[in-house]
């Protein structure tokens, strides 16, 4: 891909394209323990043979047929207790991107950052920070999009853009991609969170809807309210209001 197309200030400027590898994430923290880091510096690959989820979940993704990448940031400006601000950022930017080429599908940000194409995953992020005094250090920023992929093995929850009546190539998502996640990351480090919380909000899977959730041990009937800063959700059930992190609640699709 000619890295000078792409209308960004600094993200995906620096683009490294490798046939196969293990892990994007992985291969860019090896990349940083032998470089100085670059801020907007992507990593893709066309094979990825140990792509990992939140916790530990696998993704799976035909060779050639995906957006598989991580990009990195140094978002020195984020207090380690606002770090699910830049989830928020980068889920609604993907959000965008995907509107933009499918305008008529129901695009939603199931939380915390997975995105839906009429209730089926199209695409999973897996955001891993360095830590440092209280400080985020730098963020890797792991996404995989579903882009001309027509068969998932086993996995009838996943969905592709090409399956949802997308014609186009891969390359036009990466770049309007791109722009869209710089867009948005400029607005979170103008201290614009208010805006990018409220539109995150707006698409949220499930929002004021009574929902099936479960608790891991028991099945109830729930309405999200909303999302906290610490990236916790709300949920308001029949006699209070229970807040969930990642992994504690599952909503039935």
């Amino acid at each position: 891909m000619d890295t000078s197309s792409i209308n960004t200030l600094f993200t995906g400027k620096f683009l490294m394209q490798l046939n196969e590898i293990d892990s994007t994430n992985n291969f860019m923290k090896l990349w940083m323990s032998n470089n100085k880091p670059i801020e907007g510096a992507v990593i893709m690959t066309y094979k990825q043979t140990s792509g990992r989820g939140q916790l530990g979940t696998s993704w799976q993704s035909e060779p050639f047929k995906n957006i598989i990448m991580s990009l990195l940031y140094i978002p020195k400006f984020l207090p380690v207790q606002k770090q699910f601000y830049l989830s928020i950022c980068i889920a609604y930017s993907i959000y965008e991107t995907l509107k933009e080429f499918l305008p008529e599908k129901l695009i939603e940000v199931k939380w915390p950052n997975d995105i839906l194409i009429d209730n089926k995953k199209v695409c999973g992020v897996l955001i891993e920070n360095g830590i440092q005094n209280a400080v985020l250090q730098y963020s890797i920023i792991g996404i995989g999009l579903n882009v001309l992929q027509e068969y998932f093995f086993n996995l009838p929850q996943a969905t592709s853009m090409k399956l949802n009546g997308y014609e186009g190539d891969i390359n036009s998502v990466i770049k309007r991609l791109f722009e869209c996640i710089e867009k948005n990351y400029l607005l979170l480090k103008n201290g614009q969170i208010q805006v990018l919380r409220d539109r995150y909000h707006d698409v949220l899977f499930g929002k004021d809807k009574l929902m099936k959730m479960s608790d891991l041990k028991n099945e109830f009937w729930g309405t999200i309210r909303k999302v906290l800063d610490d990236g916790s959700i709300q949920i308001e059930t029949s006699n209070h209001i229970r807040t969930f992190y990642h992994k504690e609640v599952i909503f039935f699709l």
